[in-house]
């Protein structure tokens, strides 16, 4: 709440008001298991929508999107295309993949 005040030149009270969470609580963690693949490995899922910082973390990413007019030029929309597009990729040893 400190840190929201000191940002008042770009929230108002209101907004203030509404990013503070009134009852914050731990992210949930929940396992689901893989039931397609061998040996039934778990996917960890955490859920963070009653975390403290979810309502501002999404405020400010929708600012950022505003500020910053990026080229998505290597999103992806699933994993199909994804690996049919990687495989025309030009990497060397400067470049980084990630997910």
């Amino acid at each position: 709440m400190k840190t929201l005040k000191q940002c008042n030149l770009i929230f108002n009270n209101n907004q203030i008001k509404y990013l503070t969470q009134k009852n914050p609580t731990p992210p949930k963690l929940n396992a689901r298991i893989k039931i397609h693949k061998p040996n039934n490995p778990i996917r960890s899922v955490v859920n963070s929508i009653n975390a403290p910082t979810y309502k501002i973390a999404k405020k400010l990413n929708d600012i950022l999107k505003q500020c910053l007019q990026l080229k998505n030029q290597y999103n992806t929309p699933n994993s199909g295309i994804f690996a049919q597009d990687i495989t025309t990729l030009k990497v060397n040893e400067q470049h980084r993949m990630i997910t």
